[in-house]
C-alpha cells in the first residue's frame, strides 16, 4: 500500500509539475506574445513617424518649388510688362517724330509756296 500511496503521491507530485510547468508555459508564452505586440506596435509606430516625416518633407518640398514658380512667373510677367511699357514708349516716340516730321515737311512747302508766289510777285513787278 505504501508503494501504491508512494506511486500516487508522485502520480500527483507528477501531474502537479505538468500543470505547474504548463502555467510557467503560458505565463512565458503571454510574456512572449506581449513584448512581440509591443516590438510591432514600436514598429508601426516608428513607420507612421517615418512616413510622416516624408510627406513634410515632400509638402515643404513643393510648397518651396510652387513658391520658386511663382516668383519666377513674377518676374517673367514684370519683364514682359517692361518690354510692353518700353515699346509702347517707342512707338508714341515713333509717332511723335512722325508728326515733327509732318509738320516741318508742311511748314517747308507752305514756306515755299509763299516763297515761290513772292518770287513770281517779284518778277511780275519787274517786268511790268
Amino acid at each position: 500500500m505504501n508503494r501504491m500511496a508512494d506511486t500516487v503521491k508522485k502520480s500527483n507530485e507528477a501531474e502537479r509539475e505538468l500543470e505547474r510547468r504548463v502555467v510557467q508555459y503560458q505565463v512565458e508564452k503571454e510574456q512572449r506574445d506581449a513584448l512581440m505586440e509591443e516590438r510591432r506596435k514600436e514598429e508601426a509606430k516608428r513607420k507612421l513617424v517615418d512616413i510622416k516625416k516624408t510627406l513634410d518633407t515632400q509638402v515643404q518640398e513643393r510648397k518651396l518649388q510652387k513658391d520658386h514658380e511663382n516668383f519666377v512667373n513674377e518676374v517673367y510677367m514684370q519683364k514682359w510688362m517692361q518690354m510692353a511699357e518700353e515699346d509702347n514708349a517707342k512707338r508714341k516716340q515713333e509717332e511723335e517724330m512722325g508728326k515733327k516730321k509732318r509738320l516741318d515737311v508742311k511748314d517747308f512747302l507752305l514756306m515755299q509756296m509763299h516763297n515761290g508766289s513772292l518770287t513770281a510777285s517779284i518778277q511780275a513787278n519787274k517786268t511790268e
